[in-house]
């Protein structure tokens, strides 16, 4: 019989031997886990890498793109013996746009031609936009030599309709808000603009007066037919001296200020009567300027774009 002292030896071996034995369960447990856990890491490690490869030639991709597209947009800005001085001011929200402006300038009959568009979206879809928009430009000035803002706008129409088979394809709603003005400078004495546009107005900013010139509440990208353009044009006898602003309508929409609210367009005309009279530079910092205050931390919310060019 075994005695008390070996009764609590063997009490102590028991237990013992079952730390022991759960010690060695846990060890192995834990050494299964962080074999998991080494795999698992080395998995997200993997698709990191992926990942950035991923970004890296996203962006690099976007970066040409950038420059595709940039190269479509008038190189020297606008140009013309009509105008003195100009601005552009050209904030796209991604690193593509979908505004964007083209010029042509007709040295021999005398007349620029100025359009500043705002295709749908923003980033690559509102890119492409921007692409067929400025083929169409081409398209009805320099082929079918259209001068008239009101045909241009009606064969840029047709061209969208035509290029993105809205026949065939009845929900694609791509289109764009656009202004054209055309200032015939033929003769010295008085220059004539003529303007039409679709949902984006002008401004004409003369001795502390404001003019708009607005728009037909009308959008590109629809089926108006072939035949009769439903825009309209306008015209009016500039003065030397006077200054013209076409934009698209990023600017006044980004959220900001003390409220978060939109900047709108009031502050937009409120900014061009303060600064029509200073040089075209200053007024492009008048522009940077307000937007960077209003916008502070807050994210843009669409792509901008503002010219101005003064009358010579």
């Amino acid at each position: 019989m075994e005695t008390a002292p070996q009764q609590m030896d063997l009490v102590m071996q028991r237990r013992l031997d079952r730390e022991t034995t759960a010690r060695k369960e846990a060890e192995r447990l834990l050494e299964t886990k962080s074999s998991e856990l080494y795999f698992l890491n080395k998995r997200l490690e993997n698709q990191r890498d992926r990942l950035d490869v991923l970004h890296t030639e996203m962006t690099d991709s976007l970066a040409y793109s950038k420059r595709i597209q940039q190269s479509l947009l008038p190189r020297f800005g606008i140009q013309s013996a009509a105008i003195k001085d100009h601005f552009i001011f050209y904030k796209p929200k991604d690193i593509v746009s979908g505004d964007f402006y083209w010029q042509y300038n007709d040295d021999e009959n005398q007349r620029l031609i100025v359009a500043t568009a705002d295709c749908t979206g923003h980033g690559v879809p509102g890119a492409f936009m921007s692409i067929i928009g400025k083929q169409g430009l081409d398209l009805a000035v320099i082929q079918n030599n259209q001068f008239s803002p009101a045909e241009i706008l009606h064969n840029l129409n047709n061209h969208l309709g035509t290029f993105l088979q809205k026949e065939l394809n009845k929900h694609i709603t791509d289109g764009m808000d656009i202004s054209i003005y055309c200032i015939d400078y033929s003769n010295p004495q008085e220059k004539i603009l003529t303007y039409s546009g679709a949902l984006n107005s002008i401004y004409i900013a003369r001795n502390e007066e404001l003019i708009e010139m607005k728009a037909d509440r009308i959008t590109l990208g629809y089926d108006f037919g072939k035949k009769d353009t439903p825009f309209t044009d306008q015209q009016i006898s500039l003065k030397t001296g006077d200054n013209i602003y076409s934009y698209t309508d990023g600017y006044q929409d980004q959220f900001g200020g003390p409220m978060g609210k939109k900047l709108k367009k009031i502050q937009l005309k409120k900014t061009i009567l303060a600064n029509h009279q200073l040089q075209m530079s200053k007024q492009l910092d008048a522009f940077h300027d307000l937007i960077d205050e209003w916008t502070g931390d807050l994210e843009q919310v669409d792509d901008m774009c503002i010219i101005g060019v003064q009358v010579n």
